[in-house]
């Protein structure tokens, strides 16, 4: 999602159920940070499908309720843990310094 949208971590995390059109195949960020603006994009067939399965293993009991429930410390620590093993992988340390941003 965050690749993809250009959200940032904590604004993904604020995306419910409603924000995604899957007709029209669009996902709206209502609750924007930092002065944005609400927008909304075009998202592809491929992330469409994984929220779709998302949602059936999920099965929320109401559209409202927010796609991931964890916490923007938690996402950053699994972040920070799957580069540090990324670059070990590939034996290329500049692999470290992609952050958040470089999506």
């Amino acid at each position: 999602m965050l690749k993809e949208s250009g959200f940032r971590p904590r604004e993904a995390l604020s995306l419910t159920y409603d924000d995604i059109d899957f007709v029209q195949k669009t996902v709206t960020m209502n609750n924007p940070l930092k002065g944005s603006l609400p927008r909304r994009f075009k998202a592809s067939d491929k992330l469409l499908e994984m929220l779709r399965i998302l949602m059936k293993k999920q099965s929320p009991k109401d559209s409202t309720e927010k796609i991931w429930t964890t916490k923007q410390a938690y996402m950053k620590v699994n972040y920070l843990k799957t580069r540090k093993r990324v670059a070990q992988r590939f034996g290329n340390p500049n692999r470290r310094k992609i952050s958040w941003r470089t999506f």
